[in-house]
C-alpha cells in the first residue's frame, strides 16, 4: 500500500487528502461507480479529462445532444475537490456585487449573476429528471458584510442592478464582528458524490454508444491542430484522437498562463452534529477573510439529527507550518461552539480543500485560445459547484456550434486585471519566493522525509548542480 494513502483510500485513489469528508457517511467509498483503464487505442468525438463537477456534467451536456464523449480520470472519480466541496451553489461569489459592478461593469455583471443562478436551476432539473437522491434542499443564505460597509448599497447593487428585482432583505441580525447581514433566497445544498454518481450511472447505463469513462487513466500530453487533438495516456502506449478535449480541472495542463493567472489557497471544513431541530435553517457566509466563515447542513443517519459543517481558515497554499494545522480546525471548532452552542463540540469529519481563486474572482472557460480545439474550465473561485454546471453550458454549446451568451464574460483566453486585495495574486510573492529560493537553495532532504505541510527545492539528480526541482507535500 502507498505511504501516503490509507487500507480504503490507498494512494489517495478516492479522495486527495488524508482525511475523509463527511460525504463518505452516507456515500462510502464501497459504494462509488468504478470504471476500468483505458488498455488500447481510442477515436471519438470530444475527450473530458477530469471527472469532477466540470468534467462530469459537461459530459452530460454533450451527451444529451448527442456528441459522444470518453471521460478520463487520473484517479477514481469525483476524487478531486469536487468530492470535498460543501455541495452549495448560490449567487455570491466571495465579494460584494458592488466590487463585480465596478471590475467587470454592470452587462457582465447580469450576465455573471444570470449564469450563477442557471447553475442552480439546471443542478435542481437534472436532480429531478434522473430522480437523483441527494439530498437536495433550498434554502436562504444569510451573508455578512463588515459593519463599516453600506449594506444599503450592496442590496441595491444584487437586488436592483444585478438581481433585476431579486428579492434581498436586511436582517436586524449581527453577525461576526459585528457585521451586518443580509438574506437572498433560493440557494441549494446537495450531496455532491451522490449527485455526481448518480449522473456518471445514468450515462452508462442509458448512453454507452457516446459515454465512457476510464479511471487510472492521466493525460501526459496533448498535441492539437485545425482537425483534432492528439492524446498521450501517462504510461501507457495508448493514445486517443479526438476532436475536441476539454480540461475540466484545477491545474490544465502545461498551464503557465492559468497558474499565474489564478492564486491557490487551502480551507478548512468540520462537521459537527447537532439536533435536527436546532440546526439553523439558513446558509452563513462572509465576503471578507474576516467573516470568512460559511455554515451550512448535511443529512445524517439518525433522523433527528443533521451535520453542521463549518468552513474557513483559507490561507494560501504552503504558508502554514505544520503546527498550525490543528489551529484551523481549533478556530472552526470555537465558532460552533459560539454560535450554535447545542452542536456536539467535537467534529465526527474534519478535512480540507483546496480553492483556484482567479485574478478577477471568474472562472476561465471556454476555448484555451481562439480558434482552437482545446477547451478548459479552472478557476473556481471558490464557487466550483456553479463553475461546472456553468462551464458545462458553455462547452456544449461552444462544441456544437451554438453562441452562448456568457462565453465572453469567461473567456478562458482573457487577461484579467487584477483585483489586489486581501486575496493578493501569485505574482505579488514572487520577490519573495525568489529571496527565498536564494537563501535556501537546494534542499538535501528525500522527497520521503518531507514532513506535511512543507516544501523544498532539491536537486533532480541529487548533486549540487543539477536541475531544481520546487516539492510541496500537502
Amino acid at each position: 500500500m502507498p505511504a501516503n494513502g490509507t487500507s480504503i483510500n490507498p494512494g489517495l485513489s478516492f479522495t486527495s487528502g488524508h482525511s475523509d469528508p463527511v460525504w463518505v457517511r452516507s456515500n462510502p467509498y464501497t459504494s462509488w461507480p468504478r470504471f476500468k483503464k483505458l488498455s488500447e487505442d481510442l477515436e471519438t468525438h470530444t475527450v473530458i479529462a477530469g471527472a469532477g463537477v466540470a468534467g462530469i456534467s459537461t459530459a452530460y451536456e454533450l451527451v444529451k445532444k448527442g456528441v459522444q464523449v470518453v471521460l478520463l480520470e487520473a484517479r477514481e472519480v469525483t476524487s478531486g475537490e469536487s468530492g470535498r466541496s460543501t455541495g452549495v451553489l448560490g449567487d455570491w461569489l466571495g465579494m460584494k456585487w458592488q466590487d463585480i459592478i465596478k471590475l467587470h461593469g454592470i452587462e457582465n455583471a447580469r450576465s455573471i449573476h444570470d449564469s450563477h443562478r442557471y447553475a442552480i436551476r439546471r443542478a435542481q432539473e437534472i436532480a429531478t429528471e434522473l430522480r437523483i437522491e441527494c439530498d437536495f434542499t433550498q434554502l436562504p443564505c444569510h451573508i455578512s458584510l463588515p459593519d463599516k460597509d453600506d449594506l444599503s448599497k450592496e442590496i441595491e447593487a444584487y437586488s436592483s442592478t444585478v438581481g433585476l428585482g431579486r428579492a434581498a432583505e436586511a436582517l436586524d441580525e449581527v453577525g461576526a464582528s459585528n457585521s451586518k447581514t443580509f438574506k437572498v433566497n433560493d440557494c441549494v445544498i446537495l450531496h455532491p458524490t451522490k449527485y455526481l454518481h448518480a449522473i456518471l450511472r445514468y450515462l452508462s447505463d442509458n448512453h454507452s454508444d457516446l459515454f465512457s469513462c476510464y479511471t487510472h487513466t492521466r493525460v501526459k500530453a496533448y498535441k492539437g491542430d485545425g482537425s483534432g487533438v492528439s492524446i498521450e495516456i501517462d504510461g501507457r502506449s495508448c493514445s486517443i484522437k479526438a476532436r475536441n478535449f476539454v480540461m475540466a480541472m484545477n491545474v490544465p495542463i502545461r498551464s503557465r498562463t492559468y497558474i499565474m493567472a489564478n492564486a491557490y489557497y487551502r480551507t478548512y471544513h468540520i462537521a459537527n452534529t447537532i439536533p435536527k431541530a436546532e440546526a439553523p435553517e439558513h446558509i452563513t457566509t462572509g465576503l471578507t477573510s474576516i467573516l470568512g466563515f460559511t455554515a451550512s447542513i448535511a443529512s445524517h443517519p439518525d433522523p433527528n439529527l443533521v451535520y453542521l459543517i463549518v468552513t474557513g481558515g483559507r490561507h494560501k497554499t504552503a504558508h502554514v507550518d505544520i503546527e498550525d494545522y490543528e489551529l484551523h480546525f481549533a478556530k472552526l471548532k470555537e465558532w460552533i461552539f459560539r454560535n450554535f452552542p447545542t452542536a456536539n463540540i467535537e467534529p465526527e469529519f474534519s478535512w480540507s480543500s483546496q480553492i483556484v481563486d482567479s485574478n478577477d474572482n471568474l472562472a476561465f472557460i471556454g476555448r484555451e485560445k481562439p480558434g482552437t480545439n482545446i477547451f478548459v474550465i479552472t478557476g473556481d473561485s471558490g464557487t466550483g459547484f456553479n463553475y461546472g454546471v456553468i462551464g458545462a453550458k458553455i462547452l456544449s454549446d461552444q462544441i456544437t456550434g451554438i453562441r452562448n451568451t456568457w462565453e465572453n464574460v469567461y473567456d478562458a483566453s482573457r487577461k484579467p486585471r487584477s483585483k489586489l486585495s486581501d486575496q493578493e495574486i501569485e505574482k505579488v510573492h514572487l520577490e519573495e519566493l525568489i529571496a527565498k529560493s536564494r537563501e535556501d537553495r537546494y534542499s538535501t532532504i528525500d522527497i520521503e522525509e518531507l514532513p506535511p505541510c512543507a516544501g523544498a527545492v532539491i536537486s533532480k539528480d541529487g548533486t549540487q548542480h543539477g536541475m531544481p526541482l520546487a516539492i510541496y507535500k500537502d
